[in-house]
């Protein structure tokens, strides 16, 4: 099923990389160690995209706040590095 261009291009719609990074945020603290490593690296990724020239802007977002949240995003889903639930916990805070 192809879903309508009004619907797509609509600006009320929330766009999916922020549905995207509320989830991976509201996953990080899990007790599950899996899930919270998932989670920081999947807002990883989305730092990158959207680094890339042709992804779409965020205009609620401005970059004062991109260069603030990313560096801090590369460095929970570093590969590198693994992540332990309640220690996220207190990075993000409660």
């Amino acid at each position: 099923m192809q879903v309508p261009k009004e619907i797509v291009l609509s600006a009320a719609r929330v766009p999916a990389f922020a549905l995207a990074e509320i989830s991976f945020l509201i996953s990080l603290p899990s007790a599950d160690t899996t899930v919270s490593q998932t989670a920081a690296q999947g807002l990883r990724l989305i730092a990158h995209a959207e680094r890339q020239p042709s992804a779409p802007l965020r205009p609620n977002i401005n970059d004062e706040e991109l260069s603030k949240r990313n560096p801090i995003y590369e460095q929970l889903g570093d590969p590198n590095v693994t992540i332990i639930g309640s220690l996220i916990q207190l990075i993000v805070g409660d």
